[in-house]
Parts: structure tokens; C-alpha cells; sequence
């Protein structure tokens, strides 16, 4: 990471004096895709950043009679982990499963990914179809906006000044409503060539709703309105499907870069319209279930801090942990630094191989886009940290071993703590279970098949009864 300083502010009375301070300051919520930019950009010119992630206001999902709020530093994985989201928003978790890996998923936010304004944002288009209203929250007080009018283009935002995107809001879930997500990219991780939400509810003798959302396909996520506007009210036939079809075709503006071209784009958006319609349109109906009435995404608990401190104390493998961490200093440089605990691997330094993968409070995260000023009060495992104080071998690390897990090795120690982490919320997991949480980590020697048999043998491992892997 380039020259920068890093505050963490514990109010938002000191994040707006912050801001007024260092006006050219960037706010940083989850830093997945700031982090590496920062680390890609020209030597010279110092950045700073201001760190939402310690304000408990952004931090919540709250519900009642009139609205569902979700708050913007909620991370991405808990909205796959709520309750009651899946029922009542099934779009919007769909659309989470697809963004990235569970360690980008753990540390990404519901704010962050609206806020970078990418054409190709996930969690744009079902937002969308739900009528979304953003809460935007300054010194001077919130103003509310639909989301369509926050997007301006290409990382640009409705955001002036000192404000920030402080919650998400939707209406409640109707009763027979149906909605699905569907995205296409190059790799399972990559960015979406095209996305298409949509959003159905019926009537006795029609649909009286049809919203429809793309992604990737213009300047910004937008409506398919035209689309809408066709199938409204009306029974949704072969025929009427096949007008949707070239309507929406009409209907987007997309580009050729090294993902797609803007011809393959129009035609998946077709393609998914399609889909997605007849998807809908054959489900068998369902209310949904009801949302609880407060919820706190797990993980995600606000620790104050002083901003910018170069004190940083934290629990390390069990054992409280104090070193001196400059604001420039990811987790895995205070890791593989001052601490010399070298198990933890850089690879592509841009979270795209899951070598520095360890444990934050239990959740993977990617060592090379976590700053280490973010690891205060927390705790943190590494590879170092898993066998128990008499050098035995934790289960998944004695399954790695005996199953031919280890290949070269590099790879070993983020696939064993995806691994772990895995384990301790589902000790019994199915081949694709175990595939989908291993998503994010990269083999060089590409022996999957023994990585997967070893993290399946690692379950007869277990201890019986409720415990997890240490």
C-alpha cells in the first residue's frame, strides 16, 4: 500500500470533523476494492482514509411494520446469514452468494459495493426491483432518495460533501411475491458480464407487478422500464416473452472490454429476461416468512479506537498481542512483520488467491486487504494458532496431512483455515459445501480433488458432540 493514513473514528460527531479536517479524505468501508487500488496507483502524493467501520449505526439490520433498514457497513455475508432475508428478499441473497468469496464476502459491505457505483455493482439490480430508498446522513441531518437517482455514473455518486450512505431501505415483502437474481461472469469470481434481477407479483388475472434490473449493460445499474411497461398487467405467454426479449435487448447500452463483448451482453441480458420470467412464473407461491424485528449481523461488533493510533493490540492465537502498526500496514505485513508469523502467504496481493486467508473472530478474511489498524480488540488466528499447545494437530491439519492436502505447501495454510472456518459452523459439510467455501483460495499445484477429500476426512476428526476445531 502506497503512503496513506488510516483513521478509525468511534462517532460520527468525529467522522464528520475528520472529514471537514481532510476534505479530500475517502471514506472506506469494507476497502476491497479501494485497498488494491491504492496499492496500483503512481508512488508519491499521500491518500488518506477514513474508516466506517466502527460506527455502530451502519451496523444493524432493523425491521418493523413499515420498512425493512439495513444498515450500509453490513457486510455481505450476513445478509446470506439473516434469518429471514431469504424469504422475504430472495433476490438480494442470491445476488450475495454471487459477489466474490467467502473471505470477500465477510469484509465487503452492503454500503461499499452500492458507493463504488460499478455498472457491474451485485447488489444494484435486485435492489432495484425492490424500490430500494437510500438514507444518506450528513451534519446537517438525512435526506432519502431512490436508489436509481444515487447512481450518476461510473463511480460517481449522488454523495455531497461530508455525507455518507448510512442505511438501505425496503418496503415490506408482499405476499406472493416472487424475485430471483441471475449473473454471468468469465470465472465463478469474476465481475458480472451481465446481471438481471427481477420481481413478479400476481393478480387473479395477471401480474399487476413487473420490475426488471440489469447490471453491466450501461453506465449505471438501471430499470428496464420498457420491459415493464409490456408486461404489467398482462399473462405472460411464449409469444409476450419473446417481445420482452428484444425489448430488453433494445433497452441496454453496453460496452466491449476484455470481459465481453457489448453484442454477448445484449444477448445474455435477452437470455436472462427469459430465464429468469419463466423462472418466476413456474415457481409454486409462497409468502414469505417474517423478518425478525432487530437483528445484528454476526461479526459485527463496533470497538472505538483512537484514529490513526500506532498502538495495536489484539488477541493472536490465543495470547494478547501489542505491536506498533503504521497506518500503511495491512494485517498480513503485522503478521509476516514485527510478529514473524511467516505461515501466512502473499500471493497476488489483491484478494484474488486466498494465500493470507485467516481468522478474525472466527470469519475468513484476506490478510492482504484487511488493515491492520481494523484488528484492534479482535482476535486473530493464523496457521501458527491452530494445533493445541501440546504441538498436536487439529483435525483438518492432521486430515491435510494424512490425505495428501499439502501439495507444495504455499496454498496449504489459507486452504486449511477456510477449512477450519467451514468446520466450525457446519462440522458436517457436503463435497459442494466444502467446494463453494474453498472458492476464494487458488491451488498452484491444482490438486483440488485431495484439498476437498481432506477437508471431507476432517470431519471424522471431530471431536463428538457440539465442540468445533481448534
Amino acid at each position: 500500500m502506497k503512503r496513506c493514513s488510516y483513521f478509525r473514528p468511534r462517532s460520527l460527531d468525529e467522522l464528520w470533523e475528520l472529514k471537514e479536517a481532510c476534505p479530500d479524505a475517502r471514506y472506506v468501508a469494507g476497502g476491497t476494492d479501494i485497498l488494491p487500488a491504492n496499492r496500483r496507483r503512481p508512488a508519491g502524493g499521500a491518500q488518506t482514509y477514513i474508516s466506517l467501520r466502527s460506527l455502530p449505526e451502519l451496523c444493524t439490520i432493523e425491521w418493523d411494520e413499515r420498512a425493512l433498514r439495513i444498515g450500509s457497513g453490513v457486510p455481505i455475508q450476513a445478509l446470506i446469514d439473516h434469518p429471514g432475508l431469504g424469504r422475504g428478499y430472495p433476490a438480494l441473497v442470491e445476488a450475495s452468494r454471487a459477489l466474490g468469496n467467502q473471505q470477500i464476502r465477510n469484509v465487503a459491505t452492503l454500503g461499499g459495493n452500492l458507493c463504488s457505483a460499478s455498472p457491474a455493482a451485485d447488489m444494484a439490480p435486485p435492489l432495484l426491483v425492490y424500490g430500494a430508498r437510500l438514507v444518506l446522513r450528513s451534519p446537517a441531518g438525512r435526506r432519502e432518495i431512490p436508489l436509481e437517482q444515487f447512481f450518476r455514473g461510473p463511480g460517481k455518486t449522488d454523495l455531497a460533501g461530508l455525507e455518507i450512505l448510512e442505511a438501505v431501505v425496503l418496503e415490506p415483502s408482499t405476499p406472493g411475491a416472487r424475485s430471483t437474481f441471475l449473473k454471468k461472469g468469465r470465472v465463478r469470481m469474476d465481475i458480472a458480464q451481465a446481471s438481471v434481477a427481477v420481481l413478479l407479483e400476481r393478480a387473479p388475472n395477471g401480474w399487476t407487478k413487473v420490475r426488471l434490473a440489469a447490471g453491466a449493460v450501461a453506465p449505471t445499474p438501471l430499470r428496464l422500464r420498457a420491459v415493464e411497461d409490456l408486461l404489467d398487467g398482462a399473462e405472460i405467454t411464449s409469444d409476450l416473452l419473446a417481445r420482452a426479449q428484444e425489448m430488453a435487448r433494445a433497452s441496454v447500452a453496453p460496452i466491449t472490454d476484455l470481459r465481453a463483448g457489448a453484442d454477448y451482453r445484449r444477448q445474455l441480458v435477452a437470455v436472462f429476461v427469459k430465464r429468469a420470467l419463466e423462472q418466476l412464473v413456474a415457481t409454486v407461491e409462497e409468502a414469505p416468512a417474517p423478518v425478525p424485528s432487530s437483528w445484528e449481523p454476526p461479526g459485527v461488533r463496533a470497538r472505538p479506537t483512537a484514529p490513526a493510533q500506532q498502538e495495536l493490540t489484539f488477541i493472536l492465537n490465543g495470547s494478547q498481542t501489542t505491536i506498533d502498526a503504521m497506518d500503511t500496514m495491512r494485517l498480513l505485513d503485522a503478521l509476516r512483520g514485527p510478529l514473524r508469523l511467516t505461515g501466512t502467504k502473499e500471493g497476488c496481493g489483491e484478494g484474488k488467491c486466498g494465500a493470507c486467508t485467516v481468522l478474525v473472530d472466527g470469519r475468513a478474511v484476506l490478510s492482504c486487504l484487511y488493515p491492520a489498524q481494523e484488528a484492534e480488540g479482535k482476535e486473530v488466528t493464523t496457521i501458527e494458532g491452530l494445533a493445541s499447545p501440546d504441538n498436536m494437530l487439529s483435525p483438518i491439519q492432521r486430515a491435510f496431512a494424512e490425505h495428501g492436502g499439502i501439495q507444495c505447501g504455499f496454498c496449504s495454510p489459507g486452504m486449511i483455515l477456510a477449512g477450519t472456518a467451514l468446520l466450525r459452523i457446519n462440522p458436517d459439510p457436503s463435497d459442494e459445501q466444502i467446494r463453494t467455501a474453498l472458492l476464494g483460495n487458488l491451488c498452484r499445484c491444482t490438486g483440488y480433488v485431495q484439498i476437498v477429500e481432506s477437508v471431507r476426512k476432517a470431519r471424522t476428526y471431530l471431536p463428538p458432540g457440539p465442540e468445533r476445531p481448534q
